[in-house]
């Protein structure tokens, strides 16, 4: 179980199935390519969930005539061992799978009778009954997988074309309740009858293997979770944009990867899906490109939730990011609608609250310095009166901030390289004060808060399993970059 759960876990980072929805999407957000290690790696998963799948595998009662009624049941295909295996790339998207100097055992129950009458002698059945066993090494299989994407974007694994060559076979034959030096002739006779078992026995093992690996195939295209969770109200669609394909040394799948509320699965974008360039090479398994569509469309779907908006005190920035407003400047700031009569100072920090919200969606573009993020925001400034918020201000402010990603030790971390504001309107209020006062409130406080808080790193977590083995994480044009290795 621990391996076919690792073998699903490397699966949904390589490929991922989608729910059906109404917006079609010109180009992929994501781009996956799998290098030939990484191809090897997933060999060796799928061999080690086959062999966890054919063992003690039960074959249907084979009964006849041939001169004599037969019939060999309790037929069980164990000890299977699929020996050396390879994956080389027939056509873009046709997989062949060799494995050489495979093995198996399989052992059965066979009886056999024969109704005799002699002359005028009452008729008799003569029976015999006992159990088989044979045994098959040097066998070579050769087994084609082909991959492709169906009409709501999962992935589809048919197996076919399988050919199978046994070398070296053995059978021994046990007869019930006859002596040992009998089995011994019995055994001798069916010598010459290995050949005729040994080529039934071939056209048997494609029976196990074939459906082993399309059981494997329609056990993990079931398993995959088609919606997958994101983060508060979000799903995110990694459904496949495009069939998936490989060379000899590598394999690519293209990826939906946008984001939408759960509660609006045909959401409209107001933009397109932009070209994705190419993967860069890379030694490790996998190699995810990601285009800036896939979080723009997350921060979009947040933006639609209302999630860019919140209200909060000058208290609340102190106990959040351990720095304080600096009230004085904002009675500065207010005291043009505030009259003659301003509170004291003092009370600021009270009587006080700010709501921030976006008036767009934010979004992010993909450098080589990081990852730029701009917004535009509406900051209203209210005070409190008998415990409701009574509008003094507002103004908007364009927000443009650099922020760098990297991986360290095992963790995801990132820094605010840059951070800056201008307020592009205001209601009643001297923007020759409110740009000095975000020039230094942003920079001077919020970043090196916030960047405490992101530098610590997150720890990258073990998937079903699966071990992510030197991660690395880069931002390009236009694309951000994350590869990894893996283990079990």
């Amino acid at each position: 179980m621990k391996i076919y759960n690792a073998f699903v876990a490397f699966c949904c980072v390589t490929v991922f199935a989608a729910f059906v929805a109404s917006q079609s999407q010109e180009h992929p957000g994501l781009k996956v390519s799998v290098s030939t290690s990484g191809l090897n790696f997933l060999k060796d998963l799928v061999v080690k969930a086959l062999d966890d799948e054919l063992q003690n595998v039960n074959l249907p009662t084979q009964q006849g005539s041939k001169g004599v009624s037969y019939k060999i049941e309790n037929i069980v295909a164990n000890k299977i061992r699929l020996g050396k295996t390879s994956v080389r790339t027939l056509t873009p998207n046709v997989f062949q799978v060799k494995a050489n100097n495979a093995g198996l055992e399989v052992n059965a129950d066979w009886e056999v009778w024969k109704r005799i009458k002699i002359l005028f002698l009452p008729a008799f059945t003569v029976r015999g009954s006992g159990s088989i066993r044979a045994r098959t090494s040097g066998v070579n299989i050769e087994q084609n997988i082909i991959v492709e994407r169906t009409a709501n974007g999962k992935p589809k694994f048919t197996v076919s074309g399988c050919s199978i060559r046994i070398g070296r076979f053995s059978t021994h034959v046990d007869v019930d309740n006859l002596p040992s030096q009998i089995d011994s002739v019995l055994n001798l006779l069916i010598d010459p009858f290995e050949g005729l078992i040994k080529r039934e026995l071939e056209k048997r093992v494609c029976g196990l293997v074939r459906p082993g690996l399309q059981s494997l195939g329609d056990k993990l295209t079931r398993n995959f979770e088609l919606n997958f969770p994101f983060v508060f109200d979000t799903k995110i669609d990694l459904g496949l944009a495009c069939d998936p394909s490989s060379t000899g040394h590598s394999g690519l799948v293209c990826l939906n990867g946008k984001s939408y509320p759960e509660d609006r699965p045909d959401v409209v974008f107001p933009f397109p899906a932009p070209v994705l360039s190419e993967v860069s090479d890379s030694s490790h398994m996998v190699r995810i490109s990601i285009s800036p569509y896939a979080p723009n469309t997350l921060l979009h779907s947040l933006y639609l939730q209302n999630r860019f908006k919140k209200t909060f005190s000058p208290k609340d920035v102190a106990s959040v990011f351990g720095v304080s407003l600096p009230v004085g400047a904002i009675a500065r700031l207010l005291k043009p609608v505030l009259g003659s009569n301003p509170p004291p100072i003092a009370l600021y920090a009270k009587l006080v609250q700010f709501t921030v919200e976006a008036n767009h969606s934010p979004m992010t573009h993909f450098t080589p310095e990081g990852i730029e993020v701009s917004g535009n925001f509406k900051i209203t400034i209210s005070a409190i009166v008998n415990g409701q918020p009574q509008k003094l201000a507002d103004f908007s402010i364009n927000v443009m901030a650099l922020v760098g990603v990297s991986v360290e030790n095992g963790k995801i971390k990132a820094s605010i390289k840059s951070l800056g504001a201008d307020a592009s309107s205001s209601g009643g209020l001297p923007v020759h004060l409110i740009n000095p006062l975000l020039n230094k409130f942003l920079p001077q406080l919020i970043l090196p808060a916030v960047n405490g808080i992101t530098e610590a790193g997150f720890k990258i977590p073990t998937l079903y399993g699966l071990k992510f083995i030197n991660p690395v994480v880069e931002t390009k044009l236009d694309a951000l970059e994350v590869a990894s290795d893996f283990m079990v």
